[in-house]
């Protein structure tokens, strides 16, 4: 059985029960409002929950949706290889380098803090949906480019206090990138870079060091 099946599956039948007649059917004593909400839920999930399906103390986010298979008349030989299939894909998920772009201003720091900056920092990171990281290589850069393009209509061109944008980083890896124009033109693959960062910790400001190319004035025309 696919993570597909088992998931229509669990729906089709849980449609027939009563929510609050499955949950006494899995050991609980009671068909509170809470767990009627994890129910609901799990059954709702692309990951049936298995992700942050929650905990109580009768059931971890595993057992609970075995019990619920087990309840609603499916096979463990079933639905035990698709509830690995997720588990498998859940922890690529965890070990993948997840891409995002940098929004490059040129700032330079000079004298003054950079507190504020820190709380603006989020602002320099573009991040792609969940799954972005699983397309085809092709693909990544199409939609970076999109993106790109995206972020500038609605920005303006402009981050508040850090600047004009003069060019982005679509970073793949660590410390590798494709360096991307404000147009959304790929320029080519950049080695080593680190963006600059302004963090604020126990009440000292600072702007880690960036390792990044020289701005092209081209790349902006």
């Amino acid at each position: 059985m696919t993570i597909t099946d088992l998931t229509g599956a669990l729906r089709l039948r849980a449609a027939s029960v009563p929510p609050a007649e499955l949950l006494l059917k899995m050991g609980y004593k009671t068909a509170a409002a809470s767990g009627m909400e994890r129910l609901r839920h799990v059954l709702d999930d692309v990951d049936l929950g298995l992700k942050d399906g929650g905990f109580d103390f009768h059931f971890g986010s595993k057992d609970f949706l075995c019990s619920l298979c087990d309840v609603i008349g499916i096979e463990k030989a079933d639905y035990l290889p698709a509830v690995a299939d997720i588990e498998t894909r859940l922890q690529e998920e965890v070990d993948a380098f997840k891409p995002y772009l940098f929004v490059d201003t040129g700032f330079r720091r000079k004298d003054e803090q950079i507190f504020v900056r820190a709380l603006l920092e989020n602002g320099r990171y573009v991040q792609f949906s969940r799954n972005f990281w699983r397309l085809p290589w092709a693909q990544q850069l199409v939609k970076a480019g999109e993106q790109v393009r995206e972020h500038m209509k609605k920005t303006g061109g402009k981050l508040q206090l850090w600047g004009q944008i003069q060019r982005y980083f679509y970073f793949f890896a660590e410390g590798r990138a494709m360096e991307i124009s404000v147009q959304g033109v790929v320029l080519g693959e950049r080695d080593n870079v680190v963006p600059s960062r302004a963090t604020l910790e126990k009440g000292v400001d600072k702007l880690l060091a960036s390792s990044l190319p020289p701005i092209c004035n081209s790349h902006n025309e």
